[in-house]
């Protein structure tokens, strides 16, 4: 037997032959071909422009233990796009290679979705395909790629189109080419895609790319113009890494123009082989630069020991931690809450508690207004004020509006010593009330405008000399109460309307 078996053969037939005396029967296995454990391997590009755009893809299946391509279909998801598949030669299931292309069905219209190619062994690859309209002016929040198969989202948040146009995206895992675009220290996330997009967007716009991975602050948004001649490496982008509902968004802004998206990760253990100043922010990285001045993040002139850290989920001044910002605090009182200000990236907000009735004696400011225990405690204006404001009152010679109201600390006992001043303003010259008040007797019109205490009534009074207002009208009387004239600890302002005819 000289041959060697066929790949995939299970059995051969050997001849035997006779020799003088002896029978020479040798068998030798060469080789023996393992379990096909490499998916193919996808990649794509495109051809022509907007909705004429062809993204042309490819698939290797060349491994050893390859089992070959054995299909490539469009994925059912996908809406509006043609898949062609194998050149001049076309394709036959086994081959090691094959070349397709996505195109719009009806190019007026937008489209998306993938091709899935499948080798013998059941293994898949894909090559994604986005059309979108864009209008020319300034673009907001548009999503450009959205894939929910392979987990992978990339919105343009803010822009500005030159003329209207169709935006292309093609998207593929990352190949050796841009394995060797990656920046030092640093690899390619878990299922992360490189979306190449073509679109009438051009200058600095902001993106966000999200990947279906679990949060991790050491991703990063890599950018670069794979057209040009110093394409290389990728340039980290990130102005945040946040923790959303599901998946972990990266936020960065670029110049346009055709651009490649691909979420990185970077290595915290790892250390540049070089010491420089890559990203020219007066900071270094590499071995032999002190760690207490080291750019933690070489290829990004925003991270650097004097940066600001701010809540977007990256260490921004290089020094070991993540977001790590004072906690905020709001609310007075029993109302008090401390609450983290940045949780996965996210700015965070702090809401007081709700205050609840004054519990006396129990040490709390329990009513969250800065006092605890209050000492002025009121129920506001006595008869014959009526508290919601439809006292009307008349204006004659001599005539005397009397203000009064009884304060209390927080045990109920008469408050006599406290400092009580009104305030008298015209708020319209019509008449809003609607109970003409009858007073039974006229009391002596105080001077200034300082309450006095009657001990009989543990009541304030204030008799308002009514013909001294000067016109009829609106009124808004004010009411400020102090607990100590030189030095007051605590005030309790209340008002009221009433009218003068």
């Amino acid at each position: 037997m000289g041959s060697l078996l066929e790949p995939g053969a299970t059995s051969a037939t050997v001849a035997v032959q006779e020799r003088g005396d002896c029978v020479v029967w040798t068998t030798a296995v060469l080789a023996v071909n393992a379990a096909d454990t490499h998916p193919p391997v996808c990649d794509s590009t495109t051809t022509g422009t907007g909705a004429t755009t062809v993204i042309v893809g490819s698939a290797t299946d060349d491994a050893p233990g390859d089992s070959g391509i054995a299909s490539v279909i469009l994925d059912p998801l996908s809406t509006n796009l043609l898949l062609s598949v194998g050149g001049e030669g076309g394709f036959e299931p086994g081959q090691s290679s094959v070349e397709f292309f996505l195109s719009l069905e009806s190019p007026g219209l937008g489209g998306s979705g993938s091709a899935i190619v499948t080798d013998l062994s059941g293994k898949t690859c894909r090559v994604g395909a986005a059309f979108t309209a864009i209008s020319e002016g300034t673009v907001s929040n548009e999503p450009l790629f959205v894939d929910r198969g392979q987990g992978v989202k990339l919105f343009a948040e803010a822009g500005n189109a030159t003329t209207s146009d169709v935006a292309v995206v093609d998207a593929s895992p990352p190949g050796p080419d841009d394995a060797a675009c990656l920046p030092a220290c640093f690899d390619f996330a878990s299922r992360a895609l490189v979306l190449t997009v073509e679109s009438p967007i051009d200058g600095l716009t902001n993106v966000s790319y999200d990947i279906d991975i679990p949060y991790d602050p050491n991703l990063r948004l890599l950018y670069r113009h794979p057209d040009a001649v110093d394409s290389c490496p990728y340039t980290d982008i990130t102005t945040a890494v946040q923790d959303i509902a599901f998946d972990p968004r990266l936020k960065g802004g670029s110049s346009w123009s055709r651009v490649q998206f691909v979420a990185g990760r970077q290595i915290a253990s790892c250390t540049p082989d070089t010491v420089g100043d890559r990203d020219n922010d007066g900071f270094s990285a590499g071995p032999g630069v002190d760690p207490a001045v080291a750019d933690c993040d070489d290829f990004n002139p925003r991270i650097k020991p004097t940066a600001t850290e701010v809540c977007n989920g990256i260490d921004d001044n290089c020094d070991g931690a993540v977001d790590d910002l004072p906690p905020l605090t709001c609310g007075t009182g029993a109302c008090q809450k401390t609450v983290p200000s940045c949780v996965g990236g996210v700015p965070q907000t702090c809401t007081p508690g709700t205050p609840t009735a004054e519990i006396c004696g129990d040490g709390i400011d329990n009513d969250c207004d800065g006092a605890v225990d209050e000492t002025l405690l009121t129920s506001g204006y006595l008869q014959p004020v009526n508290k919601d404001g439809s006292s009307i009152f008349t204006r004659r010679r001599n005539t005397t509006i009397p203000f009064k109201f009884r304060l209390t600390n927080c045990q109920g006992a008469s408050v006599p010593d406290a400092v009580a001043t009104i305030d008298i303003a015209l708020v319209t010259n019509g008449i809003t009330g609607t109970e003409i008040e009858t007073v039974a007797s006229s009391g002596q019109a105080n001077a200034g405008n300082l309450y006095r205490f009657d001990p009989g009534s543990n009541q304030y009074i204030y008799n308002l000399n009514a013909s001294s207002l000067g016109s009829s009208g609106t009124f808004r009387v004010t009411t400020t109460v102090k607990n100590n004239a030189a030095a007051p600890t605590e005030t309790l302002t209340f008002d009221v309307l009433i009218s003068i005819q």
